[in-house]
């Protein structure tokens, strides 16, 4: 955070270092398992990923799951709510081998859906076996033409980690990430 006292100027370098920087930007030309963020280094206090994705999956719609420094024990911890028409419905997962960070519109979904998204993860730089990330987000699917079919919901949870965080990776419960689907990931300080 920049400060100044009275009689001060702002700089633009002082506003260009508040910014989001781009770290990666991945659009896929074709399906893909998953998609991997690596390294991120810790020099960013937070990031933010903004997802634009669908599946290649026999679903309508599928999860989408996180794992940091591709740690597949029981240290995450997640919680999300979802409305689809006028039904809200909730789920949570403690002590967890993934984090659930929202809903893709899966390989039957209509033609040219795609889900929109984004995470907020806090704390990276200061991630260590003595210190948490947790993560906030939100996303919208729809896959086809109909109310009954549009859904919003929000996520939240965190990441006991066992050491630094360098890397994380995103995958669908079932199926790949379908070509089209984008996925930009910013620092921020």
């Amino acid at each position: 955070m920049v400060s100044y006292t009275g009689g001060s100027r702002i700089k633009a370098s002082d506003l260009n270092a508040q910014a989001a920087q781009l770290i990666q930007n991945t659009v896929l030309a074709s399906s893909q398992a998953s998609i991997q963020f690596s390294p991120v280094a810790s020099t960013y206090n937070n990031l933010m990923l903004k997802w634009h994705a669908r599946t290649t999956s026999g679903n309508s719609n599928d999860n989408m799951q996180m794992q940091i420094n591709g740690d597949t024990a029981n240290n995450y911890d997640w919680q999300i709510q979802a409305a689809l028409n006028a039904t809200v419905t909730a789920a949570n997962g403690m002590g967890d081998t993934k984090l659930v960070v929202g809903t893709v519109v899966g390989g039957t979904g209509a033609a040219h859906y795609f889900s929109n998204g984004q995470l907020e993860i806090l704390g990276w730089s200061q991630a260590s076996a003595t210190h948490i990330v947790t993560y906030t987000g939100t996303w919208y699917a729809c896959w086809s033409n109909t109310a009954a079919t549009s859904q919003v919901g929000t996520c939240g949870g965190l990441y006991t980690p066992s050491s630094a965080a360098t890397s994380f990776s995103l995958a669908p419960a079932a199926g790949s990430f379908a070509a089209g689907s984008v996925f930009s990931l910013y620092g921020l300080a």
